[in-house]
This record gives structure tokens, C-alpha cells and sequence, in this order.
């Protein structure tokens, strides 16, 4: 399913078009991007120059993913969830549930809806498949373009080494988590600490059953098991390693992390997260932040 290394240098050409224009856009990024790329900072710095308004990181608004689960749970509903935000997943097992945005969505649904950034949202992205979730179906069957440009790290590094640019002579961007008045995302509560959505959420649901994997293979193999009972969350990921080791991801710098990133919730976790809910609540819409709602 991997799309072609050419189809993903068009989406960075037709970006780099667009910067031209001199017509607003918004950046969203992938935590991979640090985690891959040196000197990411000044990378964006680049494209800073080049126009680019305002960067944002994703990984805070998974925040908002992991709510809507929290509110479908707390109504009762326990049905088997595939919680995973990876579009390699949802196009293998297009019989999902409920459809929850993806972090990256509900990134872009806040910032447009909440915040009222106009203009297009780019994508700083580990994967070469996001393109297929860009576009989401909203009532009535309309559909709405959230994010229009998949800018993948792998061309991106390519990008910057056919063109011989020299990131180190720009300076660092800082990537706003908070927008305007809004909700403060200057940092995640929930996929930025416990490294996935089931893992989240069962700080706060402690009686939670969830399973973890990686690689289609493991995937197929978990649903094709019929003696398996099935956990109220299944969340699985088609790269091994998770999104730092995504197909947008040059070979030689994907590493492979998702396992390591797990962390025993607290207290202080929970009251935080809760909290974070309750303001949720108060001020969003579930019916935002799911596709067809």
C-alpha cells in the first residue's frame, strides 16, 4: 500500500506552489519530525521563510481523540473499538466501529472550527498514506477537505539534499501548542504521555481492556483469532514500531519506539486528564470530531 516516492515529492511541489501564492497556511506537525530529523527546528524554520504562518504540534489534540472514546465509554458503549489513528489500519479493516478523528483531525477541526485559523493546513508527516484522511464526510453526506498537502520527512529530506539548503542558517521555529484564548495544548495529557489512546485512556478507566500491536501481520492475526476474546479497545498500528517508523519516514532514520513509551499512570495524571475533560465538555462538540456525525 505504500504510495510511490514520486506521488509524495508532487504533494511537496504543489506545497512549495501554494507557499507562493502568498495565501494563509498552517502547519501541522508530526512528533516524529523531532524525533527523526535532525535539527528539525531550523527545518521549519525554512519553510517559516518560505511563508508558512504558524506551526502546530499534533500530538497535544489527541487529547480531544481520546475525550470522544472517554464520552462513547461513559454512555455504555462496548462494542470492540480499533482506536488506532494510523490510516494503514483503517483502510485494511474499513469495518471500524465508530470513527473517531485522528489526532491530526481533531488538530485541524479545533484550530478551524474553535480557533478560526483560515486558509489550508499542511502536514508535516511520517506517513505516505495520511492523504487518505484528509478529506472527511460531514452531515449530509458533504465532504470537507481539513488538511490539503501531506509533506512526508522523507521528501522533505530529499527535498533539502537535491537543493543543497543549509537548515543550520535559519533560525529555530517555536511550535505554538496553545491557540489564541483557546484550550491551552502547549502539551498532551493523554498519547503525548502514555504513547497511545488505549494506554490513555486507561488512566482514567482503570478497568479498561485494550491490546496494543504492531504490523498488519500481528493485526490480522489478533481479529482472525476467534478463541481470542476481544478487548473493549484494539489498537494497532502498521508499521512496527509505530509512527517513527512510518512509510514516510526515510529508511535510515526510522527508529523504532512505540513499545518504550509507557508510562504507569498517577494521581496526578488522572485528575489532570479529567479535569482536561471536563472543559472538553464544556466548550466542544463530540459531534465535531467524528466522521458522518
Amino acid at each position: 500500500m505504500k504510495i510511490s516516492r514520486k506521488k509524495s515529492k508532487q504533494d511537496l511541489t504543489a506545497f512549495l506552489s501554494y507557499l507562493k501564492t502568498g495565501e494563509p497556511i498552517t502547519a501541522l506537525i508530526a512528533p516524529a519530525g523531532w524525533t527523526v530529523l535532525p535539527n528539525f527546528p531550523k527545518i521549519l524554520g525554512i519553510f517559516r521563510a518560505l511563508g508558512v504562518r504558524v506551526f502546530f504540534p499534533v500530538l497535544p489534540y489527541a487529547d480531544i481523540t481520546a475525550w470522544v472514546y472517554y464520552r462513547f465509554l461513559k454512555e455504555g458503549k462496548t462494542e470492540t473499538f480499533i482506536s488506532s489513528a494510523c490510516v494503514g489500519i483503517s483502510r485494511n479493516f474499513p469495518y471500524i466501529v465508530r470513527k473517531v478523528y485522528s489526532p491530526l483531525l481533531c488538530a485541524a477541526r479545533y484550530l478551524k472550527t474553535y480557533r478560526r485559523i483560515d486558509g489550508r493546513f499542511a502536514f508535516f508527516s511520517p506517513c505516505d498514506q495520511k492523504r487518505f484522511e484528509f478529506t472527511v464526510r460531514r452531515e449530509n453526506d458533504q465532504e470537507e477537505a481539513l488538511v490539503h498537502f501531506n509533506i512526508t520527512l522523507e521528501a522533505l529530506s530529499d527535498w533539502l539534499t537535491a537543493e543543497g539548503i543549509d537548515a543550520e542558517s535559519y533560525p529555530p521555529v517555536e511550535v505554538f501548542g496553545n491557540a489564541g484564548d483557546g484550550i491551552d495544548f502547549s502539551r498532551g495529557l493523554t498519547v503525548e504521555y502514555f504513547g497511545t489512546i488505549s494506554g490513555a485512556l486507561s488512566a482514567v478507566v482503570p478497568e479498561l481492556e485494550y491490546a496494543v500491536s504492531e504490523g498488519l501481520t500481528e493485526a490480522r492475526q489478533f481479529h482472525n483469532a476467534e478463541s481470542l476474546r476481544r478487548p473493549v479497545f484494539f489498537e494497532p498500528y502498521a508499521c512496527v514500531g509505530g509512527c517513527a517508523n512510518g512509510s514516510g519516514v526515510p529508511t535510515f532514520l526510522r527508529k523504532k519506539t512505540l513499545k518504550n513509551r509507557v508510562n504507569r499512570p498517577s494521581g496526578e495524571a488522572k485528575a489532570a486528564i479529567l479535569e482536561r475533560f471536563t472543559r472538553f465538555d464544556r466548550d466542544l462538540k463530540v459531534r465535531d470530531f467524528c466522521h458522518g456525525l
